[in-house]
């Protein structure tokens, strides 16, 4: 005859499901039940949480409520960090590495679509490369709605237009250190006839050499 099994029931099956307090082991470390504190764990015999997995993991769908650890990353409602350190992104650095991210923000930073700018009011954004670095723009056209200050050298090549009206000025503060040649000879003239110059030194200090020669 086989062996026949009995059922258990009452109050001897509820002092198996609880285990009295005592935790159960399977193969030491395979699957620990810790019944004192709720905690299940799968290889570790010392589970710190609900569920404490120290071997490969692999899901297809993992939903947590409230908190996930990930070695030192943490993952909790809407906040990814690292809790000893920097978060680094790095895709795949042989095929294409890239970050999508339709917005990012920081605390005083925004940037989206096409478009960067800063959350605080009257606040700057500072763009700084390192040591001789230099800040290049590739495009064909930079566009500034506002004034332009810069404390070094500025080089121009190509063409140069000042102003786009007649209101428009500009002042020089500075001495000119170089010849004022005209592009086209006698195309140009230096003032009008509506707007004239108030004295001309240039011109006198010429009628005086010229009369010393003679």
């Amino acid at each position: 005859m086989g062996r026949e099994l009995g059922r258990i029931s009452g109050p001897l099956l509820a002092e198996n499901l609880l285990r009295n307090g005592n935790n159960l082991a399977f193969e030491t470390n395979l699957l620990y039940l810790d019944v004192v504190n709720g905690w299940i764990g799968i290889k570790i015999a010392t589970p710190t949480r609900t569920l404490n997995i120290t071997s490969t993991t692999d899901t297809t769908n993992l939903i947590v409520d409230t908190r996930a650890t990930v070695a030192n990353l943490e993952f909790t409602t809407s906040q990814i960090q690292n809790v000893s350190g920097n978060v680094t992104l790095s895709p795949n650095q042989s095929l294409n590495p890239t970050v999508n991210v339709p917005r990012l923000t920081t605390a005083f930073f925004d940037v989206t679509t096409n478009s960067i700018s800063n959350t605080t009011l009257d606040s700057n954004i500072v763009l700084d490369p390192m040591g001789t670095g230099r800040l290049v723009v590739t495009t064909a056209n930079v566009d500034i709605r506002g004034s332009l200050h810069a404390t070094g050298n500025i080089t121009w090549d190509g063409s140069v237009v000042l102003g786009d009206s007649d209101t428009d000025n500009v002042t020089f503060n500075a001495d000119i250190n170089s010849n004022i040649i005209p592009n086209v000879t006698n195309a140009s003239n230096l003032g009008s006839v509506a707007k004239e110059w108030r004295n001309y030194i240039l011109v006198i200090y010429l009628v005086i050499i010229l009369s010393a020669q003679h």
